[in-house]
């Protein structure tokens, strides 16, 4: 993949979403949840993950793989419960977040 480039900015906020604060988790669900129907479709992900990426888009082979290991119920989208895994999935992917 190889295509993330951004740095860990908002380590803070990330750190608060990785470990499932969920006054967090809700503001940036609903925040990307623009069309109100209660999960987050490959373009909404796509925005999400470009935030966490200091503004800089994600590819679509990115977007495609964290959807794939994070959609658990397998409908193809991105549900409340399933969006600390996505995070956490592109940090990992992107190998900025939290280096120590």
């Amino acid at each position: 993949m190889g295509h993330v480039y951004g740095s860990c900015q908002q380590e803070t906020r990330l750190h608060a979403l990785i470990t499932g604060s969920k006054d967090v988790i809700d503001e940036v669900f609903e925040k990307h949840d623009v069309d109100k129907d209660g999960s987050l479709n490959r373009d909404q992900l796509k925005t999400l993950l470009m935030e966490l990426n200091d503004n800089i888009m994600p590819t679509d082979e990115e977007v495609k793989w964290v959807l794939d290991h994070a959609d658990v119920i397998g409908d193809g989208v991105i549900d409340k419960p399933e969006l600390m895994k996505a995070i956490s999935l592109w940090c990992d992917l992107a190998s900025w977040c939290f280096a120590q």
